[in-house]
């Protein structure tokens, strides 16, 4: 049984294509505004099979570079919020969205002078610049801007708890 596109109850999926930017903005100016990924990365299979969209490789650095730092519609703490802490509350992760103690250890580094998407419609297999390093569960995926062949990841469940009153 799959309720709203999902094979759990609970969760919501959006997706836009046809807003305008200024729609874009204010939505980015919610609090409640939280910006995750769930896309497949680069293979050979994706090249030739199917439509690839360019936010597979540009959506959190066009949200860093357009909506914080270019346009300042949210600021670049607010942005980060959007990108990372906010995503794992929504999704009850609770070991995932902070820097701290007893955290995974998924951070990014970006030089915010320089972070881009350079993903288009019709070039959509181009990885952003400005991105230095990546880690996923404390293991490089990204160093000094290219990919390596680590593969850490994993998928991830909603990890529930007591319901809050």
């Amino acid at each position: 049984m799959q309720l709203n596109g999902f094979d759990r109850p609970g969760g919501v999926e959006w997706r836009a294509f046809a807003v305008s930017l200024t729609d874009l903005e204010e939505f980015m100016r919610k609090d409640y505004t939280a910006v995750c990924l769930d896309r497949s990365g680069d293979s050979p299979a994706l090249r030739r099979d199917r439509f690839v969209h360019p936010g597979t490789f540009g959506t959190s650095t066009r949200l860093l570079r357009t909506f914080a730092l270019d346009r300042k519609v949210i600021s670049l703490p607010f942005a980060i919020r959007a990108l990372t802490s906010l995503p794992a509350q929504v999704l009850s992760l609770a070991d995932r969205g902070r820097i701290a103690e007893g955290m995974k250890a998924d951070v990014v580094i970006f030089d915010p002078a320089t972070v881009r998407d350079r993903a288009t419609y019709f070039e959509p297999f181009q990885y952003s610049e400005g991105i230095e390093l990546v880690l996923t569960n404390g293991v490089p995926v990204v160093v000094a801007g290219k990919p390596t062949e680590a593969k850490p990841g994993r998928v991830l469940e909603r990890q529930r708890g007591p319901r809050r009153p």
